[in-house]
């Protein structure tokens, strides 16, 4: 309800070209590219670890 209140809106400028959002989609534009950022980087992490341990478990059946 508090998103719907507020009709203040902002230029966001990139590299490529610039629009003008509400505060309230900016706000949700980054709340969800922050969710996706670390999602993308803890399955980045859990895959790294899980391919060391499985190169470690056959280096050593060599």
């Amino acid at each position: 309800m508090l998103a719907s209140l507020n009709q203040h809106s902002t230029i966001l400028n990139y590299v490529v070209g610039q629009t003008e959002l509400r505060v309230s989609e900016l706000a949700a534009l980054f709340l969800l590219l922050g969710f996706v950022l670390g999602l993308v980087l803890s399955l980045l992490f859990i895959l790294t670890r899980r391919t060391r341990r499985w190169l470690n478990k056959s280096a050593e059946q060599r």
